[in-house]
C-alpha cells in the first residue's frame, strides 16, 4: 500500500510539474507553418492512408476501456475471491491499454491535423 501511495504522489507531482512548465509546442499552433508542396502532399497522402486505421485503433482503445471497466468486473461472482481479483486486475490492465491507445492515437491524429491543416486554421482564426 505504501508503494502504491508513493506512485500516486509521484504521478501527481509529475502532472503538476508538466502543467507548470512552459508549453514548447504552443508556438506551432500560433504561427503558420510553411511547407514545400511535395512535402505537404506527402503528408496529406500519409494521413489519408493511415486515417482509417487510426480511427479503428481509437475505437479499439475505447472498447478496451469499456471492456476493462464494465465487463471484466461483472463476469465472475464475488464469492470466488481469487478469480474475481484476477478478473479485476485483468480489467484494469485492459482499461490501461485502452487509455494508452486512445491518448497515443489522438496525439498522432492531432499532429497530422496540425501539420496538414495549419494554414486553414490560421485563416479561420483571423
Amino acid at each position: 500500500m505504501i508503494i502504491f501511495m508513493a506512485v500516486v504522489i509521484l504521478a501527481l507531482i509529475l502532472l503538476i510539474s508538466v502543467r507548470l512548465a512552459d508549453d514548447p509546442y504552443s508556438r506551432l499552433w500560433k504561427e503558420s507553418l510553411v511547407f514545400d508542396k511535395a512535402v505537404k502532399s506527402e503528408l496529406a497522402t500519409a494521413y489519408a492512408d493511415r486515417k482509417k486505421s487510426l480511427h479503428i485503433l481509437n475505437l479499439v482503445g475505447a472498447a478496451l476501456i469499456a471492456t476493462g471497466f464494465l465487463l471484466c468486473s461483472i463476469i465472475v461472482p464475488a464469492e470466488i475471491y481469487a478469480l474475481d481479483s484476477f478478473m479485476l486486475a485483468l480489467g484494469m490492465v485492459l482499461a490501461g491499454a485502452g487509455a494508452f491507445l486512445c491518448v497515443y492515437i489522438s496525439g498522432v491524429v492531432r499532429a497530422y491535423r496540425l501539420l496538414i491543416m495549419n494554414e486553414k486554421y490560421h485563416v479561420k482564426r483571423r
